[in-house]
Formats: C-alpha cells, sequence, structure tokens
C-alpha cells in the first residue's frame, strides 16, 4: 500500500458537497464554559493529594472539577461562611 492509501479511503467515505447540501443536519454550537458569559476562569493554589483524588472520583460522574469546585462555593457562602 502506498504512503496515503488510507488517506484515500477516508476521502471515498467523506460526504460529498451535493450530500451534505440535500440532507443538511441542524448546527447547534454548544457554548463550552470558556465562551460562556456566566462563567471566568481562576486559578488557585491546591494540594496535589486532594486534587488528584478529587479527579479520580469525578471519573465516571456527570460533573468535572469546576463544577464540584461551583457546588462547594455555593454550599460555603449558602452558611453565611463568609
Amino acid at each position: 500500500m502506498g504512503r496515503f492509501s488510507e488517506l484515500k479511503i477516508i476521502q471515498d467515505a467523506a460526504p460529498r458537497s451535493e450530500e451534505m447540501r440535500t440532507n443538511p443536519e441542524p448546527k447547534q454550537k454548544r457554548v463550552g464554559k470558556r465562551d460562556h458569559p456566566d462563567y471566568t476562569q481562576i486559578s488557585v493554589y491546591i494540594r496535589k493529594q486532594p486534587y488528584h483524588e478529587a479527579k479520580r472520583n469525578l471519573i465516571g460522574s456527570d460533573k468535572d472539577f469546576s463544577d464540584l469546585v461551583n457546588e462547594l462555593l455555593a454550599n460555603w457562602l449558602s452558611k453565611g461562611n463568609v
């Protein structure tokens, strides 16, 4: 096989432009946290051990680390710990 034979297979499997026009897919652009106006990026220093443990515990869940921090911060503020 030639150097670009795999590229040819991929190219043959790709839909042609006329196929894309006849079957347009609805475009729903998801806005991530980076571009969402309600979020801001911050930087904090935390110890490695609890950070890695939290990341391990979040694997397989529907939350990410920023969701966890948001939840903890909201709980802390709701208790009047200011």
